[in-house]
């Protein structure tokens, strides 16, 4: 069942904020690795 965001526990929000943290990290890997050949600045701040 999906809750809404202000009927979860401080425990839950953590554990959302941590994995979307890790989703967004690999994200942002995955399009340096894309932009990387073209434009190698940009991607080692990524």
């Amino acid at each position: 069942m999906i809750k809404a965001f202000n009927e979860l526990k401080e425990n839950e929000v953590l554990a959302l904020a941590i994995s979307l943290e890790e989703e967004d990290g690999r994200i942002y890997g995955e399009f340096a690795e894309r932009v990387k050949a073209d434009y190698p600045a940009t991607a080692s701040i990524l």
